[in-house]
């Protein structure tokens, strides 16, 4: 193994006892070993005992970012809690370079009757913190938090979601080298998640990272590696792509074995990021986009959380297809910056909306909208709102993201309330022009005789 490493763990194994009347009497007898000096060993489980990990043996670099999949049960929170120190292993080792803090039970440590800001001292005490390195970044804390007047309250009148935001604030804002992340990225409300995205954006350019979560775009979009667990065993390390794939062969009911056999027998297959399902015509030929999620990496759940839950009022609307122009590449459907991109909306009104908006909101994968075209561009004023079926033709004339996966929703509103609203999936956008940044802007460029007149009409910014 190589010696610059950012944390090693070797042979690492963990077990408990079962609490049942076989287990209580291993309890018992292995306590009288303890107090009459004998030792006993840890190698092999025994009455009432079970490993929760096993032989576990890996490493990650300063900088990388680690992601920790595997069913309930497969040994991801406990390989956390040994890798910060909150309990002890039965044999290997866990050897760390740097400070290690762990987004993890996050409301621990707050008292119940003392407010929002004492809380904030006392949780920074706990994490080793002076009085003066608190007082530092305590405006930012509250900031991040944002829990308005409550701040000042117990915390006993604060919900669960509210302790959280503030555990997370409070631990966020005092970055250790070495970040252990237990599926936070999927508490509090939506707002306070796009926050959280964006902040641990921030920690992972700056650490190393461990996540432990369910959510595959969590794994895809913040991890470098990844590991799967499963009943106590890594049964597989590296490419997140390729380790996702992996654990959808788990199952409760298989064993380890089972379960590596049916890793080697799909060893070779393929899978296509973007499918065609079907092939339609309207004026203009399109093709539908999947919405099959796991082909995006992604579940349906997931998908809700970050780019808002789906919704028809069918007593409103229905008969509603929605189709896109995409091109043709060798890695499956795409399309490209500065190209036009052209859409066609089909649907159904069972009565009149007098204030129908239409929006297509493009989201990158933390969530955050990138860009939302609306039907307010629409001239003259809006005439298809009356019952019966209506068809529109929508075109951006030249598609302004860069290289990336965008994720499509189409909302319809009558205002304030939506009235449809469903995911289209990842739109693939390859960046062929070349440009820089996360937009591409048309602009028009000139070549003129002189200044005289543009001095007069214009400021000056600099001179040199």
């Amino acid at each position: 193994m190589r010696s610059n490493f950012a944390i090693r763990v070797s042979n690492l194994s963990k077990k408990y006892l079962i609490n049942n009347d076989e287990g209580r009497k291993h309890r018992l007898l292995r306590l009288a070993a303890e107090i009459l000096g004998i030792k006993t060993k840890d190698t092999e489980v025994q009455g009432g005992e079970f490993w929760a990990l096993r032989d576990i043996s890996f490493e990650i670099e300063p900088g990388q970012s680690l992601g920790v999949v595997g069913l309930n049960g497969a040994g991801k929170s406990t390989l956390l809690k040994v890798i910060l120190g909150r309990i002890k292993q039965n044999r290997g080792d866990v050897v760390i370079n740097g400070t290690a803090g762990g987004l993890i039970e996050l409301s621990a440590g707050f008292h119940p009757e003392l407010d929002g800001i004492r809380n904030i001292y006392n949780k920074g005490v706990l994490l080793g913190k002076s009085k003066e390195e608190i007082d530092s970044k305590l405006d930012e804390i509250i900031r991040f938090a944002d829990l308005g007047d409550f701040i000042y309250s117990p915390v006993r009148t604060y919900s669960s979601g509210m302790q959280v935001r503030l555990g997370f604030s409070i631990v966020v804002h005092f970055l250790p080298e070495i970040i252990v992340c237990d599926e936070i990225l999927a508490v509090g409300d939506f707002d306070f998640r796009q926050k959280c995205f964006e902040k641990i954006i921030e920690l992972k350019s700056q650490s190393s990272f461990i996540l432990v979560s369910h959510s595959n775009s969590s794994i895809l979009q913040f991890c470098d590696v990844a590991m799967l667990l499963h009943k106590g065993e890594m049964l597989s390390f590296g490419d997140p792509k390729e380790i996702l794939k992996h654990y959808s062969f788990c199952h409760a009911k298989l064993n380890t074995f089972e379960v590596r056999e049916k890793i080697k027998e799909n060893s070779s297959a393929k899978t296509d990021s973007v499918r065609v399902t079907k092939e339609t015509k309207t004026n203009e030929e399109a093709k539908v986009v999947s919405t099959d999620f796991s082909h995006f990496g992604i579940d349906k759940k997931t998908a809700d959380e970050l780019y808002g839950p789906e919704y028809t009022a069918t007593e409103t609307i229905t008969d509603v297809a929605f189709y896109l122009n995409l091109q043709k590449s060798e890695e499956g459907w795409m399309h490209f910056t500065g190209e036009p991109l052209t859409m066609f909306l089909r649907f159904t009104l069972l009565k009149e909306c007098k204030n129908l908006r239409i929006g297509l909101p493009f989201f990158n994968k933390t969530g955050k909208m990138i860009m939302g075209p609306d039907s307010r561009d629409f001239e003259p004023a809006w005439s298809i709102k009356g019952k019966g079926k209506h068809v529109m033709k929508i075109e951006l004339n030249a598609l302004p993201v860069t290289s990336g996966d965008y994720w499509l929703v189409l909302a319809m509103k009558n205002d304030p309330a939506f009235v449809f609203r469903r995911h289209c999936g990842f739109l693939k956008v390859q960046n062929h022009l070349g440009y820089y940044g996360e937009v591409f802007v048309n602009t028009k460029w000139s070549k003129i005789k002189n200044l005289s007149d543009m001095e007069k009409k214009y400021y000056q910014v600099f001179a040199q």
